[in-house]
């Protein structure tokens, strides 16, 4: 992202290309890719900034061949989320039906502070995103995430991949001291620690 930000657009493509090869959120950056190197080549009628999105979805197209030739099914990951998680893509359809039955049962447990949490996080995010505009590839990228984590089909990875929507989070760091940045580090870690913590001893919470 910053490299897109700063216009490197061969570094931009190889970052974009190893994470799109270790996560398969990764290809969000496909589209920060796209979108950035649409408007350099309109503003400046040139076309090196294509070798961006060019290379960005070579990782995840490296993935699945290789899935192709040790399993013989392109889409063997997807099957296995499936049928060993029971995680898919159907549009967040079995996130509401999941958020709805909670409110609907009244349960008071950890799991409803986790979604409240989570909406909290959301509307924040969304505050910060309009009252401190990021770059556009930036902008792409956080939404994308967010899109992908909340229309996935499993409510407990929700807070997983929101964590990498973490971009969300540059417009409050630009306005923080030098002096704050210990106490912002500190407060970081021990959130972390807390909930490795929590996933590591609750069993129906996947980490």
């Amino acid at each position: 992202l910053l490299a897109l930000v700063l216009e490197r657009w061969l570094i931009a493509g190889v970052a974009a290309g190893l994470a799109g090869l270790v996560r398969p959120n990764g290809l969000v950056l496909t589209l920060c890719c796209g979108w950035a190197a649409a408007q350099a080549i309109r503003h400046r009628r040139s076309w090196k900034p294509a070798i961006a999105p060019l290379l960005a979805p070579t990782g995840t197209l490296a993935f699945f061949g290789y899935l192709q030739v040790h399993t013989g099914d392109w889409l063997a990951y997807v099957h296995t989320q499936k049928r060993g998680w029971d995680q898919g893509f159907d549009f967040g359809v079995s996130n509401a039906r999941t958020l709805l039955a909670v409110i609907s049962s009244r349960q008071l447990g950890f799991y409803v502070l986790m979604l409240a949490a989570c909406m909290l996080g959301i509307v924040m995010a969304l505050y910060i995103l309009i009252r401190w505009p990021l770059p556009a590839p930036i902008l792409i990228y956080v939404l994308g995430i967010v899109g992908v984590a909340l229309l996935s089909s499993n409510t407990t990875s929700v807070p997983r991949f929101l964590l990498t929507a973490f971009p969300v989070l540059i417009p409050i760091a630009r306005y923080l001291s030098d002096d704050a940045y210990p106490t912002v580090a500190a407060a970081s870690a021990t959130l972390m620690a807390t909930l490795f913590w929590t996933t590591s001893l609750v069993t129906w919470l996947a980490p």
